[in-house]
């Protein structure tokens, strides 16, 4: 899908993430992937939102434009090498022209946790478990975030040391989607052309949230009534 000279990925994404969510077997085989299909889904929406803006620009809208604003503030936080979550967090604020609530923003705390098992799962590490006076941890980290995953109702009843075991699952992989077009959404609802939002959580999905929702949906074409 083409518009405006770039190619819109995010809907691959997010089908690929549906796809291995609804193969994932008893072994959790595939939910790996969809956490990590899920997470492209939202830095593919990052670059095409930024482009997005850029057409505003280029149709000679000014920065007080909030989608030219927002273009602007993704590029430079794309320039100083801002992570996924940041950058969700500049886009929303460039938009709405208010800070995020971070602490009471679900979908936001959601996708930290998502994007950390990510980073971990696409650059992982050695475990080395340490062993002192008061028994066995594992590394800082990774005690950290077993933490965030059990404070979320995963693996509650686990006592491993590995939290891998926590996210081999559909459920995890589930979630993770959410979180991932939970954040999404959280842009969209800021676009300041409000006639446009429903189009664009349709373009990408924010409607169709639960598994019973996915086998007879196709990816939609680009609303470009929307777009510049």
């Amino acid at each position: 899908m083409e518009a405006h000279g770039f190619t819109m990925r995010s809907f691959a994404f997010l089908d690929e993430a549906r796809v291995q969510i609804l193969s994932i077997d008893i072994d959790g085989i595939g939910a790996k992937a969809a956490v990590k299909s899920s997470v492209s889904a939202v830095e593919a929406f990052l670059n095409e939102f930024c482009q997005i803006g850029f057409g505003y620009e280029k149709h000679n809208h000014s920065i007080r434009n909030p989608m030219v604003k927002m273009a602007k503030a993704l590029q430079e936080a794309e320039d100083r090498r801002a992570s996924p979550k940041k950058k969700i967090q500049v886009a929303y604020e460039a938009l709405a022209g208010k800070k995020l609530k971070k602490g009471n923003t679900p979908n936001f705390q959601r996708f930290g946790i998502v994007l950390d098992v990510r980073n971990e799962l696409a650059h992982p590490k050695a475990s080395v478990l340490n062993i002192s006076g008061n028994g066995i941890e594992p590394p800082k980290f990774e005690k950290l975030l077993i933490k965030k995953l059990k404070s979320n109702g995963f693996g509650k009843n686990n006592d491993s040391y590995d939290w891998v075991t926590f996210i081999d699952n559909k459920d995890f992989a589930l979630w993770a989607y959410q979180a991932c077009i939970g954040v999404i959404g959280l842009v969209i609802d800021q676009i300041p052309y409000k006639e446009a939002i429903d189009s664009y959580k349709e373009m990408y999905s924010i409607d169709i949230p639960k598994p019973d929702q996915w086998p007879n949906r196709k990816i939609l074409v680009t609303p470009t009534e929307h777009l510049v």
